[in-house]
């Protein structure tokens, strides 16, 4: 039953960071429904880390309320992870504004398919092959 304390706890740690996480993006979100479904995350989260403070404690540990370490990244996959976190961040902006979907090129609707591949792209498929060509 020991073995079960570090990995609960490591848990707590995991869950806590990913609702802080949400939190914070939650307070950038301006467009009520997405913002409604990240304080229903949220709350989930609070939940579900309450009841493993409870399990934790039942077993004689205790709880910090210290979020996992931060992970750095760097080389090539760090550029590019940069790339997408603020090409997440512009479409998170167009929805706020009421532009997320509609092609930055042509001004059409992009297509859900696309969209649901690439939630952050700025065009249609069809501009990006007009573009590629």
């Amino acid at each position: 039953m020991t073995d079960l304390l570090p990995l609960l706890q490591a848990f707590y740690r995991e869950k806590l960071t990913m609702m802080l996480r949400h939190q914070a993006a939650a307070r950038l979100v301006g467009q009520y429904d997405i913002n409604n479904t990240y304080q229903y995350i949220i709350n989930r989260e609070e939940v579900q880390l309450s009841w493993l403070a409870t399990a934790i404690a039942d077993l004689g540990g205790t709880v910090t309320d210290e979020p996992e370490p931060t992970r750095k990244v760097s080389g090539k996959g760090a550029e590019a992870a940069r790339a997408i976190l603020q090409a997440i961040e512009e479409a998170l902006g167009r929805m706020g504004k009421g532009t997320y979907g509609v092609c930055r090129d042509c001004g059409e609707p992009i297509a859900a398919a696309r969209l649901n591949a690439i939630p952050w792209t700025r065009v249609c498929i069809a501009c990006k092959e007009k573009q590629s060509s």
